[in-house]
């Protein structure tokens, strides 16, 4: 079998090279929504591979990330991208818990994380997605918590093989912010939009306006968002050398 990358996204911080790098944003409402921590497990390392695919990926970083956050994305994981093949004909499968049992959970919540994936859909990039009533059979599947940790309301594990094509991802959204109280539909839409960005390969920006921005004050995609998930899937996943 070829080696398998796993890599977590755990909204509430970031693993740059060299350490952690903690990151707090201010909530919609004036409490904290989300505090996010990515951590990338070990893999085996990817095969550089020279010549003009490496020198015209290099070129079109250098000519088009401007007015997006790709290069913050690229320091943040030693320059390698990660994301979903073309899967307009065949969508993504997404399976949403719907018979949760947490206090404080409600029905519409569902309707909100819908909502985050059909706003992603409308993107333009080439992946849409599909819902699922088996989870059995879903590539993404999204399931609700009563409360992650003191520093997160959602968490984000991706899976990548081969070149680094992403291949599935689970998301657990907290019922509870990270100060106990109850989110309301506003914060879990937030809290989908930004990881349902790190299911389609995106990583944190460096912008408070940003919904993929570690703290997030948004509650919509911003023109950055929408800029840097495109030039993601224009390239071609792994090292950029």
């Amino acid at each position: 079998m070829r080696p398998r990358l796993v890599l977590s996204i755990v909204t509430g911080a970031c693993l740059a090279a060299g350490g952690v790098v903690l990151y707090r944003t201010a909530a919609l409402d004036g409490r904290v929504l989300l505090e996010t921590e990515m951590a990338h497990r070990a893999a085996k390392p990817v095969v550089k591979r020279a010549g003009k695919r490496a020198v015209n990926t290099r070129q079109r970083v250098a000519e088009l990330s401007g007015g997006t956050y790709l290069r913050q994305m690229l320091q943040d994981r030693d320059s390698v991208l990660e994301r979903w093949s073309d899967r307009t004909q065949r969508p993504v499968r997404v399976w949403v818990d719907r018979d949760s049992v947490l206090p404080g959970w409600k029905s519409s919540f569902l309707v909100r994380v819908q909502e985050a994936f059909a706003t992603w859909s409308d993107v333009g990039l080439p992946v849409r997605f599909t819902f699922v009533d088996d989870s059995a059979s879903a590539e993404v599947r999204v399931k609700w918590t009563d409360q992650l940790s003191e520093s997160a309301s959602g968490l984000t594990k991706w899976r990548a093989r081969g070149h680094r094509w992403i291949v599935g991802a689970d998301i657990a959204l907290a019922i509870r912010a990270t100060d106990g109280a109850t989110q309301n539909g506003r914060g879990v839409r937030a809290i989908a939009l930004h990881e349902i960005g790190h299911v389609l390969g995106l990583g944190h920006s460096d912008g408070s306006a940003d919904i993929m921005a570690p703290w997030v004050l948004a509650d919509s995609l911003s023109a950055r968002d929408r800029a840097t998930a495109r030039l993601l899937y224009s390239l071609p996943p792994g090292k950029i050398e």
